[in-house]
Order: structure tokens, then sequence, then C-alpha cells
């Protein structure tokens, strides 16, 4: 009997230690257990600059939350977390050219470093690229459909951040 109690008080000892520095069990530790964001400008640190990118990405971030399980909030409310950063880069890379030197096909990029700070008033970062998004200049492709898939993707990328899958 006295060892049940023993072991009974070191299962107890465990998981309140376990508790108490952060530790978690499964995939969602204890401060992602959210639903109210507050979503900052991102500041435009391009070179060269690209004019309104920061509004068009926070567009595409609130586009993102406004389908998902989370409720953006305003300032007059403390948020489970905010979310802020810099866009970092925004960069072409040709992929192909004619026979005369003309690109016909470029690649786009975007990086952002995003910063997460929660109400427990723990604070995480992370670097996000998106993937090169291609289009054929030849076809009549846009620059910015590329761009906006580029940003959709970054969005992505954050919620998917959020909810803990990274």
């Amino acid at each position: 009997m006295l060892k049940f109690h023993m072991f009974l008080i070191l299962l107890i000892l465990i998981m309140l230690i376990q508790a108490g520095c952060g530790y978690h069990f499964g995939s969602v530790p204890y401060d992602k257990i959210y639903t109210d964001i507050k979503l900052e400008m991102f500041e435009n640190f391009t070179n060269p600059y690209q004019p309104g990118l920061e509004n068009r990405l926070n567009q595409a971030i609130t586009e993102e939350l406004m389908t998902s399980a989370y409720s953006i909030v305003s300032n007059s409310i403390i948020p489970d977390v905010s979310i802020s950063g810099r866009i970092i880069d925004h960069s072409q890379n040709v992929l192909s050219t004619s026979p005369d030197q003309v690109p016909t096909e470029i690649s786009l990029s975007i990086t952002i470093h995003a910063r997460f700070k929660y109400k427990s008033g723990r604070g995480v970062e992370h670097v996000i690229k998106s993937d090169p998004e291609p289009y054929a200049v030849v076809l009549g492709e846009k620059r910015e459909d590329a761009e906006k898939r580029a940003l959709s993707e970054t969005a992505r990328k954050i919620l998917l951040l959020l909810s803990g899958i990274e």
C-alpha cells in the first residue's frame, strides 16, 4: 500500500513539474489554445522597395484568418496572440529567356520575418519564405498574379504556425 501511495505522489509530482515548465502532451502547447488574433501592419524592408506590399500581405493574412476559426480583434481587446513582422525580401529570378535574352519565365518569392506575441508574454519569431511562384511573360501572365499567390501561400504558412503545424 505504501508503494502505491509513493507511486501516486511521484506521478503527481512529475505532472506538476511538466505543467509548470511549459511541457505539453500532444502537438498543441498550452498557450496555443486561443482564438483572438491581433494583426499588426507588417513593415516593408524590401530592397528595391516594393510600394504597398505590406498592405497586400496584411490583406492576404486577413483573408486567411477570416476563413479560419480565428477572430481578428481590435486594439481595445487584449488578444490571445499578436502577429507582426517585416517583409525582408521580394525577389524575382529569371527561369528562362528567349534566344535574344529577353526573360520569358520568371519566378517570384517573398520572405518575411514574423513575430508572434502571446498573451502569456512569450514571443516566438519565424522566418517564412514562399515557394517560388513562376509566371510566363510570353503567355501574358502578370507579376501581380504570381505575387498574390506568393502572399497567399505566406499567409497560409502563418496560419499553420498558429495552429501548431510547423
